[in-house]
């Protein structure tokens, strides 16, 4: 390891970042790794895949903790409401402003906390207008990736409905604008690239893990 740089595995493990919220970053690494390797537009990769493994390093303050509590094994969920707790403490309640300290506090590069800052569904229409390719990929591959595996874009964002869809603020016809814009960027990304959205699976990010769980942060 490269003097002034920290391996994401010992990053997680000083956030206590849990195994369910570890997989879905890393997945969202994984998504990123392949899209960008099969563009043919320039991409910073360092850049785009230590953003997609920091991203949402502060989300344990929106868990529930009452769903998907497998995720939260080998420690246990009442080991995480704690863990929450000492967030809820030290960063506020806001899960993103959590993730932007985190990173300033690692010392992140500011291309990478720029991708972060920009990520969120809300923020589709500023995303697609500003034709930045590397926050686009990391935010299409953050839509990617469901609890449990990466899924259609068709499969998330009815994920998504179904999750939202009773809380408040939730409106169907901002939810169909945000579709028609995430169908919009990925068209674009997967016109610079030879592959199909469809060849983007569990199976082919897998191949990646290991590369991703020896990843090093550069400060």
């Amino acid at each position: 390891m490269r003097l002034n740089s920290m391996l994401i595995t010992e990053v997680y493990d000083q956030y206590q970042i849990h195994q369910g919220l570890r997989e879905h970053m890393l997945r969202v690494a994984g998504v990123v790794a392949q899209i960008a390797d099969s563009m043919d537009q320039p991409i910073d990769r360092t850049v785009v895949i230590s953003a997609a493994l920091l991203h949402d390093m502060g989300n344990i303050l929106k868990s529930s903790l009452d769903r998907f509590q497998d995720m939260y094994e080998p420690e246990g969920v009442e080991y995480y409401r704690k863990v929450k707790e000492a967030f809820t403490d030290t960063y506020g309640a806001d899960e993103d402003v959590a993730t932007i300290a985190i990173v300033t506090e690692l010392n992140i590069c500011q291309p990478v906390v720029a991708i972060i800052e920009s990520l969120g569904f809300a923020r589709a229409q500023e995303i697609f207008e500003e034709r930045n390719l590397e926050k686009m990929l990391v935010f299409y591959a953050d839509m990617r990736v469901g609890p449990y595996a990466v899924l259609s874009l068709d499969e998330r964002l009815e994920d998504i409905k179904e999750r939202y869809q009773h809380k408040r603020g939730y409106d169907d016809q901002e939810y169909a604008r945000r579709v028609t814009l995430m169908k919009q960027i990925e068209q674009k990304l997967f016109s610079y690239s030879p592959i199909k959205p469809t060849e983007v699976t569990n199976q082919t990010v897998a191949r990646y893990r290991s590369e991703l769980l020896g990843w090093e942060l550069n400060q």
